[in-house]
């Protein structure tokens, strides 16, 4: 086989694994669905919680449970992070 159709057959098997490789990563985005603000902010919240030592919930465990009042003060001020950053930096000035 000539070096050309060796180059060739090469380019074409990269080309195919490539075209695979896109379509597994297209796949896996479609699993996880939309990421809306309101998701980030719950996982921004969970972040927040274990930083703090905080159990979020009986799926994020933590030194000390978050009681209601906590966990809704913290998702609500992520939510305000997320959505209007420039509203939550004006608040700390």
């Amino acid at each position: 086989m000539g070096s050309v159709a060796y180059i060739a057959l090469v380019a074409l098997i990269a080309l195919a694994l490539a075209l695979a490789l896109a379509a597994l990563i297209l796949k896996r985005a479609r699993e996880s669905g939309p990421t809306s603000p309101e998701v980030v902010a719950y996982w921004l919240a969970i972040h927040v919680a274990g930083a703090e030592g905080k159990g979020f919930g009986k799926h994020h465990p933590g030194n000390e449970q978050a009681d209601r009042k906590w966990m809704l003060d913290t998702f609500a001020e992520c939510m305000l992070a997320v959505s209007a950053p420039e509203k939550r930096l004006a608040q700390g000035k």
